[in-house]
């Protein structure tokens, strides 16, 4: 060590470690005691289980017409085409605007899926529609075991709240 170091202190600031009758509850209000299971708090986790399962299996069925659009206007999109292309050679002059109308049809179709978006919609409404079975699924999962068993209800209520608030302000509308 050099002399000009030696005179050199250093202050390190070491936080207060909590007493042992501090550490048993919460800093801001030692007396707090957690949200117990009672009658009125399962009541409402299971209208939010209600809540979920209704929005995941309208989000199912919305993601199924979506789908269904999506195929109803793409694959003609995509076979006009090709009858236009196999009828040219065998149509005659007069009737060549039968193969003009062809190709029209097929471009509003493919113009209608692209602005419409019907394969990302479904996608969409697929996704949100399994993060609600999920949120569903773990309610389940807590309401299925033994009070005592559960989780504080307090720390689940807000995290089910937090999630469906999420997915609500999230998800695709209906």
């Amino acid at each position: 060590m050099c002399d000009t170091c030696a005179d050199t202190k250093i202050d390190v600031y070491e936080p207060p470690t909590p007493k042992d009758e501090d550490s048993a509850g919460s800093h801001d209000d030692p007396l707090r005691k957690e949200l117990l299971w009672e009658d009125r708090e399962e009541q409402h986790v299971l209208r939010v289980l209600e809540t979920c399962r209704v929005k995941a299996l309208k989000h199912g069925a919305k993601a199924g017409g979506c789908r269904k659009a999506y195929r109803a206007l793409g694959l003609p999109a995509i076979m006009l085409p090709l009858i236009a292309s196999a009828l040219v050679e065998y149509t005659p002059k007069e009737l060549s605007w039968i193969i003009t109308t062809l190709m029209l049809v097929s471009g509003l179709l493919s113009a209608v899926n692209s602005t419409l978006n019907f394969g990302k919609k479904a996608q969409q409404h697929d996704e949100y529609s399994a993060r609600f079975g999920e949120v569903c699924d773990e309610i389940d999962s807590q309401l299925c075991r033994p009070k005592a068993g559960r989780i504080a209800c307090d720390v689940f209520l807000e995290r089910i709240l937090l999630k469906t608030g999420h997915l609500n302000s999230t998800a695709p509308p209906l």
